[in-house]
């Protein structure tokens, strides 16, 4: 994936789509965006760890905890570290993905 990132409009870009996939909602997609978010750096800072959980915080942990363990390892302890630094307080899935779709001027 960092391969593909020739200019920084490309991380919006992405930002862009990990957005719609995320407000589908499907926990099976956390380890998709998990794979983009930690493909390199830029990407790593300019996606947020609340988009590992669009079905959810509880959920996402249950479905991490049940994955294939190789794909799920990572993406666990960093969202539980996540966690427990505060980053999910008062945070719902529904909230951000309306933030972030004004953010990036799309449609709902």
């Amino acid at each position: 994936m960092g391969e593909i990132l020739e200019e920084e409009h490309d991380v919006e870009l992405l930002r862009c789509l990990v957005v719609q996939l995320f407000s589908i909602g499907n926990v099976e997609d956390s380890i998709l965006i998990w794979q983009v978010k930690s493909s390199n750096f830029d990407l790593g800072c300019g996606l947020d760890v609340q988009f590992l959980c669009g079905a959810g915080v509880e959920q996402t942990r249950k479905y991490l905890e049940s994955a294939e363990p190789a794909m799920a390892t990572k993406a666990l302890a960093y969202l539980e570290s996540c966690i427990q630094s505060g980053d999910f307080r008062g945070w719902t899935p529904l909230d951000s993905v309306v933030s972030h779709r004004q953010y990036l001027g799309l449609k709902p």
